[in-house]
């Protein structure tokens, strides 16, 4: 059986806001260690669609603005500043959400020993935030935030953006 989800906004932030502290969810980020950070003044987005949407999920246009909005204030708390033309920019960014479908089945028994096999559906969905050096194009920073939601929790409202964005941005260093 084939199932099709659709996903929307508030699961990838309810995933988000629980990657730091759920015992199902993470954060892990890599940097560069020869890149000079402190060097890094202004950000730019790395292509005209700044956000890719990847896996079962399917984001509304409100939806991805919200997301792209919040990854722009996240570097700007940090002390970036923001520039239209990437030209400009020190760094690039670009941001991916994706979710896929993870079952996991059980077999139990009953009390008059029938077999049983017990299903649970859950969504593992992510938001990755990527930054490439200005001048030379590589990938100086990567930082990925996953958690699992139950399936009957998708649709539920979340919280906020920010403080999702904050926990994929905490290592990278401030201005």
């Amino acid at each position: 059986m084939i199932v099709k989800t659709i996903v929307n906004l508030s699961l990838f932030v309810g995933i988000l806001l629980m990657a730091g502290c759920a015992s199902t969810g993470s954060v892990h980020t890599e940097l560069d260690p020869s890149q000079d950070f402190g060097a890094y003044t202004s950000f730019a987005w790395a292509s005209d669609t700044p956000l890719r949407v990847i896996g079962v999920a399917e984001v509304s246009d409100a939806s991805k603005k919200t997301v792209i909005d919040g990854v722009k204030a996240g570097l700007e708390r940090k002390g970036y500043t923001f520039v239209e033309k990437m030209g400009e920019a020190d760094f690039t960014v670009s941001a991916n959400v994706g979710a896929r479908i993870r079952s996991q089945a059980q077999e139990a028994f009953t009390l008059w020993g029938e077999r049983r096999l017990d299903v649970d559906d859950a969504v593992e969905g992510s938001l990755a935030i990527d930054l490439f050096d200005g001048k030379s194009g590589h990938m100086v920073f990567h930082s990925i935030g996953t958690a699992d939601i139950p399936m009957e929790s998708i649709g539920t409202d979340s919280a906020n953006v920010d403080q999702a964005v904050d926990e994929i941005l905490a290592q990278l260093p401030n201005k």
